[in-house]
């Protein structure tokens, strides 16, 4: 054997490590089928032939085995829905560390990850605040694919407090990702969306694009929307004195406390003591 078939050979471990792993993946303990999925994910496209068996680790009696084989069957070209089920599913799991890293793995799928994007959008709400935490990230890389979900929540009040103002950091932080489905908000129908819309790309566009609809939040009927309005103002500074100081004025004495807060910060930006 010449010094070129040595190279030859050492060049091939890639592809001959999938058989192996798909023998511990049917065969080994727990442990041994979990180390498996994350070595077949990691071998990306080269592991394509790991589809069916990936497929059916799915439904392992493992959870970790579970969260690892969605991930790599997103990576290796399988079917992203179904990983997403199972990440979703694992989303409202007992254990707040399978929760967290649940997140995690749909947040890395970006935008094949929009099956799961309710399922992120609930987990605003978690209990947990590092679960809350990875859910933002999340929803983040996933991108305009989530804003939907985010909407939804934020229109229905159906989620909790926790749950919507997790939305809000998760709209404004998307928002650079997806200007132009927060633009085509702002001329929806529905004033809420509107208010989504505007309020989204706030530190994205002057204050004169889309300051008619964040005052009209101001002076809604949502706290949470009167609140995130009176923070945008507070961002816009003396630009908007004229139009928003008044209205930030009788913010001061909103039936809710969030609001009033929020009004307390902005007005002394907008209005700054002399």
């Amino acid at each position: 054997m010449g010094f070129l078939d040595l190279f030859k050979k050492k060049d091939r471990p890639e592809k001959s490590k999938v058989p192996l792993l798909l023998q511990a993946l049917e065969t080994g303990d727990a442990a041994a089928r979990e180390d498996a999925v994350r070595q077949l994910g990691a071998l990306g496209l080269e592991a394509r032939d790991a589809v069916e068996a990936l497929s059916r680790a799915l439904e392992d009696e493992g959870k970790s085995v579970r969260l690892q084989a969605a991930d790599a069957l997103v990576k290796v070209g399988g079917d992203a829905h179904k990983a997403m089920e199972v990440l979703a599913a694992l989303l409202e799991d007992g254990d707040a560390s399978i929760r967290r890293a649940a997140a995690v793995q749909v947040g890395r799928s970006a935008d094949r990850a929009a099956p799961a994007a309710p399922a992120l959008v609930k987990a605003l709400g978690d209990g947990e605040d590092r679960v809350v935490e990875a859910a933002v990230d999340a929803l983040v890389q996933v991108g305009a694919v989530a804003v939907p979900a985010l909407v939804e929540v934020l229109q229905s009040e159906k989620g909790g407090d926790r749950t919507r103002q997790g939305a809000v950091t998760a709209a404004s932080h998307i928002a650079p990702r997806a200007i132009p489905t927060f633009l085509e908000m702002t001329e929806d129908a529905s004033p809420r969306v509107r208010y989504i819309g505007a309020l989204g790309l706030a530190d994205l566009t002057p204050a004169g694009e889309n300051l008619q609809p964040i005052l009209e939040a101001l002076a809604g009927e949502d706290w949470l929307f009167r609140a995130w309005a009176a923070r945008v103002l507070g961002l816009f500074g003396r630009e908007v004195e004229e139009e928003a100081a008044g209205l930030l004025e009788s913010a001061l004495k909103d039936d809710h406390p969030e609001v009033r807060a929020a009004a307390v910060e902005a007005l002394g930006k907008v209005r700054p003591a002399e």
